[in-house]
């Protein structure tokens, strides 16, 4: 597939919205709960052999949000590039570390991606096509509210590549 065409990338997770916006750029947004679930047999078949060791070499307790923070980035990647899901598992590799996020879209297309914690079991994935994209404006719209507030969520991780 070829990348979709800037505009507005959406995604849902139990009863949560998100909407991602880029100006000048195709973008991606996916949202997610940490749900418990057999998150290595998952990576061992869903993500590279790199990603799934990597996944592997943590303590239990971070496991699941790690599996959770590379499954975010890898369907925001397939928004952004049009890919069908399976395919961006398989093609789009990342790795989260103490330096931000590393990782390689399909043939080479540059990047650029942030990972949020806007609940401590929620993470939400930006991906831009653009290197130099700035930072998302974060903003928060709860039912029944008059207007959308700016929100400053936590920061997992962010990169370019």
């Amino acid at each position: 597939g070829r990348p979709a065409k800037a505009g507005a990338a959406l995604s849902h997770s139990c009863g949560w919205v998100a909407c991602g916006v880029g100006a000048r750029a195709t973008t991606g947004v996916d949202l997610e709960w940490l749900r418990r679930r057999p998150v290595m047999r998952l990576a061992r078949f869903s993500y590279s052999r790199d990603e799934a060791t990597a996944l592997a070499q943590l303590p239990a307790p971070g496991r699941l949000a790690r599996f959770h923070e590379l499954w975010v980035l890898k369907e925001a990647a397939a928004k952004a590039l049009g890919l069908p899901l399976f395919t961006a598992l398989a093609r789009c590799r990342f790795r989260i570390d103490a330096r931000g996020i590393l990782g390689e879209l399909p043939g080479g297309i540059a990047w650029r991606a942030w990972v949020y914690a806007p609940r401590e079991d929620l993470r939400l994935a930006f991906l831009s096509l653009d290197r130099r994209a700035p930072a998302p404006r974060c903003m928060e719209w709860q039912h029944g509210a008059a207007h959308a507030r700016a929100r400053r969520w936590p920061l997992i991780a962010s990169g370019r590549g």
